[in-house]
């Protein structure tokens, strides 16, 4: 919680100096930090897979739907954390990457 105080009070001094003009209350926390309240303690999303080039950034090969010589490998590919740790399955979808782009090298397209 010390730190939270100490972070607080240096967040609005530079808030100060950059003569802010919206300034909130520095509210340090009063509790531990739970991101459980909203999904998991993984943070994930920001650039969903989908089938979908409407609804996802990147197909369910992780090709960005834009620009086909774009892959995103990252938990951000993640619609939606299902509450257990992410990092077997994104070792699975990078291994799956990696079979995928040796076809993609031999012949680039949409997969």
């Amino acid at each position: 919680m010390r730190m939270s105080e100490y972070v607080t009070r240096k967040m609005e001094d530079i808030a100060k100096a950059m003569d802010a003009t919206i300034l909130g209350p520095a509210v340090p926390r009063k509790a531990p930090f739970d991101t459980r309240q909203y999904q998991s303690t993984h943070v994930t999303g920001g650039t969903p897979m989908g089938a979908d080039p409407r609804t996802s950034v990147v197909s369910p090969h992780l090709q960005h739907w834009d620009a086909q010589n774009l892959f995103v490998v990252g938990a951000s590919t993640y619609p939606h954390n299902s509450g257990y740790n992410p990092t077997a399955l994104l070792g699975a979808l990078a291994l799956r990457l990696g079979d995928d782009l040796n076809g993609y090298i031999e012949r680039p397209r949409m997969l």
